[in-house]
């Protein structure tokens, strides 16, 4: 009896022996691949896939960040006038932020390296005596609008840390947002998070004073004997300090500091694009700039 045991039971270790060890085998393959798939998905270099059949652009491969230059000038009309445009370049040049030369007004685009063209753009206003940084021109060729936000976030990244390495005194940076449906792109487009990715510099209007463009049909402007024609630089800057309290110029679609315009408004008033204006009393100033 001892015996015919011992040979019955034999077999059977054998078998359950094999049968932890097959069980064994399999924790350890499928515990070591669930390993791998988490560390996979938490590398930063791979990708998730997207769900659908839309491919995305691989910004470090397909795409390069770089000054703008004339010969960009027809990529960039093109997309002035699209869906991810800014109105501002329907009536001024682009050709001061294209020029190497300029340093007052700098442009800055993605160039899509498969096609060799400018898909995303930034311009760049250097004001009062290059302490602050006028924010305008933010577009983007919206045939990439699904690839936009990296897109400008790496642009407007890249912007800021060349600025801050080429300017030593810029301290801020600036813009003015229309907020009518038609104008709300008219500085920058209002698709792209322009305002989140340059910090700008928060304000009320109770500091600016805004120029007035053309005063013959404007209801509450009355333009009479009252005011003339006035030449003194210094006294309307001094008005505009003293009398009006205001820090702060909206002129020609910038935002220059009221102690740092005197530069800007003589070379206005010298090329005859500039009317100043001045009451009686000295308290009270219209700036004309343009027709």
């Amino acid at each position: 009896s001892h015996s015919k045991n011992y040979h019955v039971m034999g077999p059977l270790s054998y078998f359950i022996a094999f049968v932890c060890i097959a069980l064994a085998g399999y924790y350890w393959y499928t515990n070591n691949k669930l390993k791998d798939e988490i560390k996979d998905s938490s590398r930063s270099d791979v990708s998730s896939k997207p769900k659908s059949s839309e491919k995305f652009l691989d910004f470090d491969k397909d795409c390069k960040i770089r000054a703008l230059k004339p010969s960009d000038l027809d990529d960039i009309k093109a997309i002035v006038k699209s869906e991810g445009g800014c109105q501002y370049f329907l009536d001024h040049s682009l050709e001061p932020y294209l020029n190497p030369e300029n340093s007052k007004c700098l442009g800055f685009g993605v160039e899509l390296l498969s096609e060799k063209k400018i898909i995303c753009t930034q311009f760049i206003a250097m004001l009062d005596e290059n302490e602050t940084g006028f924010v305008l021109g933010a577009m983007m060729n919206m045939k990439y609008k699904k690839d936009s936000r990296i897109i400008y976030m790496r642009l407007s990244n890249d912007v800021q840390a060349q600025l801050s390495v080429k300017y030593d005194d810029l301290g801020k940076h600036r813009t003015f947002e229309c907020t009518n449906d038609k104008t709300k792109s008219y500085l920058n487009n209002s698709g792209l998070d322009y305002k989140i990715k340059f910090n700008l510099d928060e304000m009320t209007d109770k500091n600016i004073y805004f120029c007035l463009n053309g005063y013959d049909d404007v209801d509450g402007i009355k333009i009479n004997g009252d005011f003339k024609e006035n030449e003194d630089i210094d006294g309307c800057i001094n008005i505009l300090k003293e009398k009006c309290k205001v820090s702060d110029v909206f002129y020609d679609w910038k935002l220059y500091q009221t102690k740092c315009i005197k530069g800007e408004l003589s070379q206005d008033l010298k090329d005859k694009k500039l009317i100043l204006l001045v009451n009686e009393k000295e308290n009270g100033l219209i700036m004309n700039y343009g027709n």
